[in-house]
C-alpha cells in the first residue's frame, strides 16, 4: 500500500485521472482486507506524514466498516493492543508537531474507537492526558480523573492539551456520526458520563488562556497543574476550546454530578468567558458564541452558578462597542451574535411576570440596550441590520407586557419603554425619499422586498402595544400625519391601517383619527392634485 499511496501522490501523476482512479481502486482494494489493520499501523510508524494520514485514515475505515466483520471486539486483548498502540502513537505525533492534517485523522480515528461500546474505551480523555504526562502508555485502569490531574503538581505542555482537546471533539462527532440525526440512548449515556472531564478541561484551558493574558487573578482558579504554552497561538488554543462548549454543554447531567463541582466549574468558565469581553478584544467572538450556546442550552444552570453574567455581558467593552457599531450603521457577525444572545435571554425569560424588570438589574439594561438600538443609523435592514431582531424582541417583550397589571412598580418605566419602541418603529418603517422616485432610487428589488416584510413585521408591534397603550398609541401615530415629509405622512397612514381594526370598535377614536389625517396639508396636497 506504501508505494500505491507514493505513486497516488506523485506529480507525475497528476494529470493522468484514468492511472489516479486505478490507483485509488487498488488502494480501496488493499483497504477491504482484514491484512489492513496491521498495515495502517505499520504506516502510521513511518516518518512520512501522507503515509500517516493514510494509515490513521485505513484504520478509521476499518474500524467504522470492518469492526463486526473482522471479530475485532470480540477479543478483547486484541482491542487492549489495538488503543496502546493508537494511543502511543497519538502521544508521540502531538510531541513532535506533525501535521494538523495527520493528528486531527487519528483523533478521528480514536473517536471512531470510543464510539464501538465493545472497545470499552469509556473515558478517553482522562485516560489519553494521563498518558501524555506520564510520557508513556498506562492503562485506562491507572488514569486518575481529569479534575485530579489538574489539581496536581504537573506540567502540561499546550501540545499535549491541545491534542486532547482535539481528541474531546472527536469523540462528540464520531458518536454524532455513528448515531445519525438521532443519537441512542446508550450513546448518550456514554457522552455523558465524559462531560464531566471535558468541562474540567474547557474551564483549565479558559483560566490559563486569560492568565497568559495578564488580566486573570490566580485566585479566581484553583488548578495546581502548569500549563507550559510553548506555541505562541494562544488564539487557536482558546478557540479550540470554546468550540467544545457548544458541543458538549448537552451532555451535562446535572442530577448526576456533585452540585458544588459542577457550579464551581460553571461560575469559573462563565467569569473567564465574560473576562475576555472586556480584555482580549481577539477573542471576543468565540466568547459571546459560548454565552449563546450557554443560554441556549443550560441558562438555569449558568444564571444560578453565575447570577452576575447577564449584566456583566451587557455592560462589558465588547457590548459597549457592539452597540456603537449599530447605532453608527455598521455591523459585524460578533455584534449579531450578542443580539442573538440577548435574543435567547428574553426567549428563556417569563415576561409576562414584572419581576424580571423590577428585581433584575441587568434586564433594565437590555431594555435600554435594545431602545437605543431602535434608532440606529440607516434604513431598516436594507443598511441597518440590528433593526429586524431588535423589533423581534421588542414585539416579544410587548407581548409579555400586555399580561401585566398596572398596579406593578415598574409598569410605568414598561409602558414609557413601549412608546418608544412604536416611535422609533414608526420612524423606521418611512421609505427614504429617494426610493420614492425612480429617478434617483438605488435599491435592488431584495433591498425592497425586505424593507416591506420589515414594515409588514412592524404591524405585530403596533398592534400588541394597541392593547396597553390603547387610544394613545393612535394619537401619538396621527399626530404623524401633520408631518411636512411625505415619507413620514405615509407611514402614519400604514401604522393607523395596521390599527384599523381596533380603532374601528371606538367611534370617537376612529373620528379623531380620520379628522387628523384628512384635514392634514399632505391629505389636502394628494387631494388637490
Amino acid at each position: 500500500m506504501e508505494q500505491l499511496i507514493q505513486e497516488l501522490n506523485s506529480r507525475a501523476n497528476q494529470g493522468q485521472p484514468h492511472k489516479i482512479d486505478a490507483i485509488q481502486r487498488q488502494i480501496q482494494q488493499l483497504q477491504s482486507g482484514s491484512a489492513a489493520w496491521q498495515t495502517s499501523l505499520d504506516l502510521l510508524n513511518t516518518n512520512d506524514d501522507t503515509l500517516r494520514f493514510y494509515g490513521a485514515l485505513t484504520l478509521g475505515l476499518k474500524i467504522n466498516a470492518d469492526w463486526d466483520k473482522d471479530s475485532i471486539g470480540v477479543d478483547r486483548a486484541n482491542v487492549a493492543r489495538l488503543l496502546e498502540q493508537l494511543i502511543s502513537r497519538y502521544i508521540a505525533l502531538a510531541s513532535t508537531r506533525c501535521s494538523n492534517a495527520v493528528l486531527s485523522k487519528l483523533a478521528s480515528t480514536l473517536g471512531a474507537l470510543f464510539s464501538k461500546g465493545d472497545a470499552a474505551w469509556a473515558l478517553p480523555c482522562r485516560h489519553v492526558l494521563a498518558c501524555f504526562l506520564a510520557e508513556h502508555y498506562v492503562r485506562q485502569d491507572q488514569a486518575p480523573s481529569i479534575s485530579d490531574i489538574l489539581l496536581a503538581d504537573v506540567k502540561i505542555s499546550s501540545e499535549a492539551f491541545s491534542a486532547v482537546l482535539l481528541l474531546a471533539q472527536a469523540i462528540h462527532d464520531e458518536v454524532d456520526i455513528e448515531g445519525g440525526d438521532q443519537i441512542s440512548h446508550r450513546a448518550e449515556i456514554r457522552l455523558s458520563n465524559n462531560a464531566l472531564d471535558i468541562w474540567h478541561l474547557i474551564n483549565f484551558g479558559l483560566c490559563k488562556f486569560m492568565q497568559y493574558q495578564n488580566s486573570y487573578t490566580a485566585s479566581l482558579h484553583h488548578h495546581k497543574a502548569e500549563f507550559v504554552a510553548t506555541s505562541t497561538d494562544l488564539m487557536a488554543f482558546v478557540e479550540a476550546v470554546t468550540q467544545l462548549i457548544p458541543l458538549w454543554v448537552r451532555f451535562v447531567d446535572e442530577e448526576k454530578e456533585e452540585p458544588f463541582e459542577l457550579t464551581k466549574l460553571f461560575n469559573q468558565s462563565a467569569s473567564a468567558i465574560t473576562s475576555m469581553l472586556n480584555q482580549v478584544p481577539d477573542a471576543r467572538g468565540s466568547a459571546i458564541a459560548c454565552l449563546y450556546s450557554l443560554e441556549n442550552k443550560c441558562h438555569a444552570l449558568l444564571r444560578r452558578t453565575m447570577p452576575t453574567y447577564i449584566s456583566d455581558m451587557v455592560g462589558s467593552q465588547a457590548a459597549r462597542g457592539w452597540v456603537q457599531e449599530f447605532l453608527d450603521g455598521d455591523s459585524t457577525p460578533e455584534g449579531l451574535a450578542y443580539l442573538e444572545t440577548l435574543d435567547a435571554i428574553l426567549i428563556n425569560t417569563d415576561l409576562t411576570s414584572p419581576a424580571y424588570a423590577t428585581n433584575s438589574l441587568a434586564h433594565q439594561q437590555m431594555l435600554q440596550t435594545l431602545q437605543s438600538l431602535l434608532h440606529c443609523r440607516g434604513m431598516a435592514v436594507v443598511e441597518d441590520e440590528a433593526c429586524r431582531p431588535v423589533l423581534d424582541m421588542a414585539i416579544s417583550l410587548v407581548e409579555g407586557f400586555s399580561e401585566w397589571a398596572a398596579t406593578e412598580p415598574f409598569y410605568l418605566d414598561m409602558k414609557h419603554f413601549v412608546e418608544g419602541c412604536c416611535a422609533a418603529i414608526l420612524a423606521k418603517i418611512a421609505f427614504p425619499e429617494s426610493e420614492l422616485d425612480r429617478s434617483t432610487k438605488t435599491w435592488s428589488s431584495d433591498d425592497y422586498n425586505n424593507f416591506v416584510d420589515f414594515r409588514f413585521d412592524a404591524q405585530d408591534l403596533f398592534q400588541t402595544a394597541y392593547s396597553t397603550l390603547g387610544p394613545s398609541l393612535a394619537l401619538q401615530i396621527s399626530d404623524t400625519v401633520l408631518s411636512v415629509s411625505w415619507c413620514r405622512f405615509e407611514a402614519a397612514l400604514y401604522a393607523l391601517t395596521c390599527l384599523a381594526d381596533a380603532i374601528a370598535d371606538d367611534e370617537i377614536q376612529c373620528d379623531t383619527c380620520l379628522n387628523r389625517v384628512f384635514t392634514s396639508s399632505r391629505w389636502q396636497q394628494a387631494v388637490s392634485e
